[in-house]
């Protein structure tokens, strides 16, 4: 009689030998005879499983659970200083916003700029919470900013070279368009539209 629990989801393979191996599609890289009993790799391999890629999915679900149960402590303990700053503020969902933070970390902060909780984020991590907090998608400041326009794509190379010369600032070997503009436009600003270019 097997021991084999068919409702967990099971892949089975037959060994060369005649008996039968057993990996639970939630424990990979683990395997069991038809008894329940634990089975090595090298017979495991034997008998079909790709031990090796088996063992990879294993990692990878351990870090996928490692990663959601961090996950899941820095956004409880969000949760709960957004009560506590729902008791004081009723309109503090409207005043969120995410934001960088010292050292590269990212959080939802209130109206003032005050992170409202101190568990360090990613930026997706944050975006994730402030979205879960006000029910809302999150659209970026930067996202309303139009984008700067590089003066220099209008210019000649020649023109530009010429600029950057009159400036002292040297152009490194090769540079062409539009590489060239956008140097340019890192090294070099604009007075006003009329005027002659600054450092």
């Amino acid at each position: 009689m097997s021991n084999i629990d068919r409702d967990r989801g099971a892949l089975i393979r037959k060994h060369p030998l005649g008996y039968r191996v057993v990996m639970y599609v939630d424990t990979p890289g683990v395997y069991f005879d038809e008894e329940g009993k634990r089975v090595d790799r090298e017979l495991a391999a034997e008998a079909g499983f790709e031990v090796s890629d088996d063992l990879k999915t294993r990692a990878k679900n351990q870090l996928r659970k490692n990663y959601e149960r961090q996950i899941g402590a820095k956004f409880a303990e969000a949760e709960q200083a957004i009560e506590e700053l729902l008791e004081d503020n009723e309109d503090i969902l409207s005043e969120l916003s995410v934001a960088e933070q010292d050292g590269g970390n990212w959080s939802v902060v209130d109206g003032d700029g005050n992170p409202i909780t101190d568990a360090r984020l990613t930026e997706d991590e944050a975006i994730t919470l402030y979205e879960g907090i006000t029910g809302e998608d999150y659209v970026s400041d930067a996202e309303d900013e139009p984008e700067a326009v590089n003066p220099f794509l209008e210019m000649e190379s020649k023109e530009i070279r010429k600029l950057l010369k009159e400036n002292d600032v040297e152009v490194p070997t090769g540079l062409r368009m539009p590489k060239l503009a956008e140097f340019a436009h890192a090294n070099l600003v604009l007075e006003d539209e009329g005027s002659d270019l600054i450092e």
